[in-house]
Parts: structure tokens; C-alpha cells; sequence
């Protein structure tokens, strides 16, 4: 599905909940590897997804395909909302400021969002993502769901590119028996 940016093709309203709804899976996985650590400390992984699928929506007007993915967009708006939960959590309250103009498409976007936190496979990756080791969730938060390159993996790690490399594919080999897996990884697997 090809979408336009500019102000006179802005995602419709359908189009947007539609490459929404692709990525809600990757989206909720990633606010529950975020939330494991500081952040979570303020933030509900579930309110963290409400608040990105806020901000998105909000900001749907300036994604341009000709930049990247959609995936790769959606998880930097999700960061800078994680980021910016840590400096307001004192205001919280001020979240959703224009209430009115988001309602309908927002009650869209939660129903999308708890459709993919109920389904009985989310419960099973969530808890498999648990299991593993800190630095292989690590892994699949950074290289899986944030697609960076080995590099920059190996650079937050602590080690080689090409060991952050050989780990990602055994890591990969082990996520691809996970059927609940399949919207883990990013785009450019």
C-alpha cells in the first residue's frame, strides 16, 4: 500500500489505521522490551502504545515513504514518546490535549491495539521474550524491532559488529520456530 505525505494527500483516515494495524504486533513487543527498565518504572507498556498511537496519529501528515518505512517511523515517533514520558510524567494529565478531534480515530487505534494484546499469541511471545537473556532482548528490541545495523547493535552491546553478527543469527534461527514471531522482525530481515 503506497501512501503520500503532502499536505493535500495526507494518510486517510483509513489508510492510516490500516499500516497501523500491520504494525501493532512490532509496536506492542516493543513498548514491552522498553518498559522493562526505567521506563516502565513510569509508563504502562499498554499506556505507552495509547500514547504512541496518540502522537502518530497526530503526526500522520509528515511521514514520507520516501524517507523509510512506515515501521521505521511508527518506532521513531514511539521513541521520542518514551522519551518524552520520562520528562512529563509530573504532567501527565495533558496527554491528550484536542480530545474532540481524536476521539473517533483513537477509539480505532485502542481497539486495534487491545485485539493484538488479547490475542493468546501475544501473551505467548511476550512471555518467550521474558525468558530470553537480557542482552538477547536487547537484541531483538534493537536489530529486530528497531532495525539498526549490526554496528550500532554491537556498539550499544559492547561488542564486534561481526559478534553482534553471529549472535543475531542464532537469535534469528531461534525466533523463526516462534509462529507468534512473524511481525517481530524488522522490514529489512
Amino acid at each position: 500500500m503506497e501512501l503520500s505525505s503532502g499536505p493535500d494527500d495526507a494518510f486517510a483516515e483509513d489508510a492510516f489505521l490500516a499500516r497501523y494495524a500491520e504494525h501493532a504486533s512490532a509496536l506492542m513487543a516493543w513498548a514491552h522490551l522498553r518498559c522493562r527498565g526505567p521506563l516502565g518504572r513510569v509508563v504502562d507498556a499498554d499506556d505507552l502504545v495509547q500514547e504512541v498511537a496518540v502522537e502518530a496519529w497526530r503526526a500522520r501528515e509528515r511521514f514520507d515513504p520516501a524517507r523509510g518505512s512506515f515501521r521505521g517511523w511508527l518506532l521513531g515517533v514511539a521513541g521520542h514518546v518514551a522519551a518524552s514520558a520520562l520528562r512529563r510524567v509530573a504532567r501527565r494529565s495533558a496527554v491528550l490535549g484536542r480530545e474532540s478531534e481524536l476521539a473517533e480515530p483513537m477509539a480505532e487505534l485502542t481497539t486495534i491495539s487491545r485485539r493484538v494484546r488479547r490475542q493468546e499469541a501475544t501473551s505467548e511471545l511476550f512471555a518467550a521474550l521474558d525468558a530470553l537473556a537480557d542482552d538477547d532482548r536487547e537484541l531483538v528490541l534493537l536489530r529486530g524491532l528497531e532495525g539498526l545495523d549490526h554496528a550500532a547493535v554491537g556498539e550499544v552491546l559492547g561488542i564486534s559488529a561481526e559478534a553482534a553478527s553471529k549472535r543475531w543469527q542464532r537469535l534469528r534461527d531461534q525466533l523463526a520456530t516462534w509462529p507468534e514471531a512473524n511481525d517481530l522482525l524488522s522490514e529489512h530481515e
